[in-house]
């Protein structure tokens, strides 16, 4: 988990929190109440002027030295509370994460049906 963000969801559902990379010290801090560590997907639906702003606002990682997507929505998150719902999804997902990953992802979608069905469509 400790490669993905992490998110804290109220009993709404709304977004409240999400960290990127968490340590393992701070995971058990994001357990939800149903016993449930959520990760986020990074993806968002936000207006495009307000992404702009979280962008330009988010600070560069110490570390990785770059702009970290789930840093500037927690900010927007934080000055917005209530705006942005959390969409739960339990299965399988095909993460593109690293280069390498995007040939186990090509073989998982075409020895499938949705890789066949999404293989044509492009």
């Amino acid at each position: 988990m400790s490669a993905f963000a992490v998110v804290g969801i109220d009993s709404e559902g709304y977004l409240t929190q999400i960290l990127e990379k968490p340590s393992k010290e701070t995971l058990p801090s994001f357990i939800q109440s149903d016993g449930v560590l959520r990760v986020s997907m990074n993806v968002f639906k936000i207006s495009f002027s307000d992404f702009v702003v979280a962008l330009k606002d988010c600070p560069m990682d110490a570390v990785r030295h770059e702009k970290e997507l789930p840093t500037a929505i927690e900010k927007w998150v934080v000055e917005n509370p209530r705006k942005m719902i959390s969409m739960p999804y339990e299965g399988e997902f095909l993460d593109l994460t690293h280069p390498t990953d995007f040939l186990f992802v090509t073989n998982k979608l075409q020895s499938s049906t949705l890789g066949e069905s999404v293989t044509r469509k492009l």
